[in-house]
Parts: structure tokens; C-alpha cells; sequence
């Protein structure tokens, strides 16, 4: 084995005092690319501490932002449930006393067959007037007291009157008037049929 010494590769290694053969000197000086431990113990306290002072995503905050209402907005949807919720009030008031006067009519009508009293009402237009008043409750429910459906169909028009709100005047009046003779047919119909169905 002496023989092969002088074939053995020498260099001069950073850090060495001459040469030797290869892994035959360790230096001493870190790498560039080593840390020491404390080294690594700052480095990984300065990252939390920076990931903690970071302000979170605001990936939450934009989906509160697309659900909220502004103030504006919001009191004028307020302004136009109040309004819808009284306009109605009145038509419903009105229609009370055509369909009380309905009622009279027919009882005349009833207790004289030759007589025929003024303010008798087709039954289409019947129908329809106690649509437009006493909404779904009055149509699927005809024995409850009146009341009881135009408090409903008040709330139901209030809702719609509130979304309406964000439209332009221009829209939205013609928009709630269509939608109430759109429930007083739908309502009306539904309370015809249910008179040959049950």
C-alpha cells in the first residue's frame, strides 16, 4: 500500500496548511449557505413575527362588502315598503267596501229573486277584488277573517314595494302596479279553482 501513496490526488483545500488528500481537511468556516442554529432560531422568529403583524386576508372582508347595504340605499327601500304598504292599505280598504256591498247585494238577491238591487259585482270581478285584498292566505283560507289576509298581503306587498325601491321612479311605479294586478289574478284564480277542487 506505499506504493499507491504518491498516486494519491492532492489539492490545497480552503483552510489547510498544505496539501492533502480529499476529505483529508475539514474547514472550520461555515459555508455560505450554513446558518448556525441561533441563526436559524432569529430567522424563523423574525417570519412568525412578521406573518403575525401581516393583516389578514381580505377575502372576508369583500364578501361582507357585497352583502351590505348602504344607508342611501337602505332607507329608500324603507321609504318605498312604507309607501307600497299604505297605497295598498287604501286599495284594500276600497275593495272591503265593494265586497261588503257585494255582500248586501246578494242577500237581497237571495231573499227576492225578482228584485235586483244595484251594486251586485260579477263573479270575476268578485273574485278578483278578493285576490288583490286578502292575497294567498284569503285565497287558500277563504273562512278567516278578512283581516287576517290583508295583514298578510300588506307584508308581502311591503317586500316587494322595498325592492322595487332601488329602481328608478320612472320603473318601479309601473313595476309595483303590474305586479298587484299580476297577484289579484293569480290569488283571484286560485281561489276560484279551489272551490271546484275541494
Amino acid at each position: 500500500m506505499v506504493w499507491f501513496a504518491p498516486n494519491i490526488r492532492r489539492r490545497r483545500r480552503p483552510g489547510c496548511g498544505k496539501k492533502v488528500p480529499i476529505g483529508g481537511c475539514k474547514s472550520l468556516r461555515p459555508g455560505p449557505h450554513s446558518r448556525s442554529e441561533r441563526e436559524r432560531i432569529d430567522l424563523a422568529a423574525e417570519e412568525s413575527i412578521a406573518t403575525w403583524h401581516t393583516p389578514a386576508s381580505p377575502s372576508g372582508d369583500a364578501g361582507t362588502e357585497r352583502w351590505r347595504i348602504p344607508a342611501a340605499q337602505l332607507r329608500r327601500m324603507l321609504a318605498a315598503a312604507m309607501l307600497g304598504m299604505a297605497v295598498f292599505l287604501v286599495q284594500a280598504g276600497t275593495v272591503e267596501l265593494i265586497l261588503r256591498g257585494d255582500r248586501m247585494c246578494q242577500q237581497e238577491r237571495a231573499a227576492n229573486w225578482a228584485f235586483n238591487p244595484k251594486g251586485c259585482q260579477p263573479e270575476a270581478v268578485r273574485y278578483l277584488l278578493q285576490g288583490l285584498s286578502h292575497g294567498p292566505l284569503g285565497a287558500l283560507q277563504p273562512d278567516l277573517p278578512a283581516a287576517l289576509g290583508v295583514i298578510t298581503m300588506a307584508a308581502l306587498i311591503g317586500i316587494v314595494a322595498a325592492f322595487l325601491g332601488l329602481l328608478p321612479l320612472r320603473q318601479s311605479i309601473p313595476a309595483f302596479l303590474v305586479l298587484e294586478a299580476l297577484a289579484a289574478l293569480v290569488f283571484g284564480m286560485v281561489g276560484y279553482l279551489l272551490l271546484f277542487i275541494g
